[in-house]
C-alpha cells in the first residue's frame, strides 16, 4: 500500500518535470522565433499593471470558446 503511494508521487513529479521541461523548450523556441518584437510588444503591455490586467482579460476573453446556441 505504501509503496503505491510512493510509486504515484514519483509518477506525478516525472510528470511535472516533464512538462515543466517541455514549457521551457516551448517558451525559449518562441521567443527566438519572435525576437525582439514580440519582446517590446509584452514589456509595453504589462509596464502598467492596471493595462496588464486589462490585457490579460482581453486575451483570455478572446480565446474563450464561443457558447453555441
Amino acid at each position: 500500500m505504501i509503496f503505491d503511494i510512493i510509486f504515484i508521487c514519483f509518477k506525478l513529479l516525472g510528470a511535472l518535470a516533464l512538462f515543466m521541461y517541455g514549457m521551457q523548450l516551448s517558451s525559449n523556441g518562441i521567443q527566438r522565433a519572435a525576437g525582439d518584437k514580440l519582446q517590446g510588444t509584452v514589456n509595453f503591455m504589462t509596464k502598467n499593471r492596471l493595462f496588464a490586467v486589462f490585457t490579460g482579460m482581453l486575451i483570455t476573453g478572446y480565446n474563450l470558446p464561443l457558447p453555441r446556441l
